[in-house]
């Protein structure tokens, strides 16, 4: 115990988690009678699972405290509830409430640890379970002692359940019995009463055995870590600029500015993939890399079996977008994959101005053709200037449409916008984000194709010696 904790010179303050059962018992009798300078107080949730079971463990959890004169924090959960409303099992939805409140305790009462009862028989199951669950090697590290991110204590890891038991034999301390333990309705509860069992005829010691491997599995996950940092800063660039080869081998000035815009904001890190195949274990490494961006391990390996072929790859998580394409995978945060909803411009007596759900300004005005070239323009801003004397309102401002048609900007001809965007090597991750403006000239493009604010002109509303108004339509 005293290796756990830091010596001060004040009093220790400590939350005990204690649910009444075996273990929890004998870490809050241990810390009761340890010599240490602490202060313990418990906190008990009733998750309302096993009626009145769950009443009963909550009623002696307070008695206890009430003749030992230690305060005592008393929670009351709709677990079912909670876990319905989150989409998530009994089991993480109760570990969820409990360590959230742990955590509000921790801050409000100004304890300086929580300790919890975990043992190495909880540890050996903990890896089990993760190896099931495909954890990778992070998972099967195992619990430590304490946890200083989370000022967190696990005093009884390095004591078995039997250990425990014989301790509370010993001494005459009482505790509840959660009898759904001994149901295997429940993944770790299987893993408990069924494999530890059976591997325990294999091997009587299994449970020291995986606790002792785990100690070398997270050294092992240490050095890995330590080697990945150095991957990243060789293969994972999150630099975006005009620089970098991905931006500079975009042969198209306009192009390049309008990636730049539009993609900056919400670019994470690019990978080139024939850097990444150069290393020796790249699905490894890529796996890596993409895993803090929450991609899982069946997504990663998908895409790096396509590293060795030309084909557009996308794989999506909870927050980042990944996409595989023209020898790069570019990493994203989702928020480039907001699209915005179609918009109705009656006039231009005043300018127009909206920014996109992906936080790019598009501003439209009118102005008499002689002073375009007078109006100032941002550094970052991309303008481009239409034949305002072409244009029939209402205007509409809307996302890129599956056939749509222009006439590019010197070009004659019709071409079909998408091929045109791939001409250029805008992003595909790019393509759902382009707005289109249109007129009420046409009822279909090509003819009411006005511009792509930030990329293109159509030819028909090119700006000629004989205009008089022009739109400008700028992107900052």
């Amino acid at each position: 115990m005293e290796q756990l904790l830091p010596s001060l010179d004040r009093q220790l303050r400590i939350l005990v988690a204690v649910s009444g059962g075996a273990d929890s018992m004998c870490l809050l009798e241990l810390l009761r009678r340890s010599d240490l300078d602490i202060a313990i107080s418990v906190a008990h949730v009733n998750f309302h699972l096993r009626g009145e079971e769950s009443n009963a463990d909550e009623a002696f959890v307070r008695e206890w405290a009430a003749s030992h004169s230690i305060e005592c924090h008393v929670m009351e959960a709709d677990t079912v509830a909670y876990a319905k409303s989150n989409s998530l099992s009994i089991e993480m939805a109760a570990r969820e409430i409990r360590y959230n409140w742990f955590n509000a305790l921790k801050k409000n009462h100004s304890y300086d640890f929580i300790a919890v009862a975990h043992h190495a028989n909880d540890n050996a199951e903990t890896l089990l379970l993760n190896l099931v669950r495909g954890a990778g090697i992070d998972g099967i590290g195992g619990m430590k002692e304490i946890d200083s991110a989370r000022s967190l204590i696990r005093p009884l890891l390095g004591s078995s359940r039997q250990e425990i038991e014989n301790f509370l034999s010993k001494n005459a301390i009482p505790y509840r019995t959660d009898h759904t333990n001994l149901e295997s309705d429940f993944a770790r509860n299987r893993i408990r009463n069924q494999v530890v069992p059976q591997l325990e005829k294999i091997n009587p010691s299994v449970v020291q055995v995986l606790n002792r491997d785990m100690k070398y599995f997270a050294a092992a996950s240490s050095i890995l870590e330590e080697l990945a940092q150095q991957k990243r800063v060789l293969l994972c660039n999150g630099q975006l600029n005009s620089e970098v080869p991905l931006i500079r081998d975009i042969k198209s000035t306009i192009a390049r500015a309008y990636i730049l815009k539009m993609l900056k904001p919400h670019h994470q890190f690019h990978i080139s993939v024939e850097q990444l195949l150069k290393e020796k274990e790249h699905a490894y490494w890529l796996h890596q890399f993409l895993k803090e961006c929450r991609f899982n391990s069946a997504q990663t390996d998908d895409l790096a079996g396509s590293l060795g072929n030309d084909t557009l790859k996308r794989i999506v998580s909870p927050t980042h977008t990944a996409v595989k394409e023209r020898g790069y995978i570019k990493v994203y945060c989702n928020s480039i994959l907001a699209l915005e909803p179609s918009m109705v411009i009656e006039n231009l007596d005043k300018p127009f101005e909206a920014r996109s759900a992906c936080g790019v300004l598009v501003r439209l005005e009118m102005l008499p053709a002689g002073s375009v070239d007078k109006v100032p323009v941002g550094e970052t801003d991309i303008r481009l200037v239409a034949d305002a004397d072409q244009l029939l309102f209402p205007l509409v401002l809307r996302p890129l449409q599956a056939g749509d048609r222009f006439s590019p900007f010197g070009m004659p001809g019709v071409k079909k916008l998408n091929d045109y965007l791939s001409d250029i090597k805008l992003d595909n991750i790019l393509k759902g984000n382009v707005q289109v403006l249109c007129d009420s000239s046409k009822k279909d493009s090509p003819g009411n194709v006005v511009c792509m604010p930030g990329l293109q002109i159509s030819n028909r509303y090119r700006v000629t010696d004989k205009s008089r108004m022009c739109l400008v339509v700028t992107l900052r």
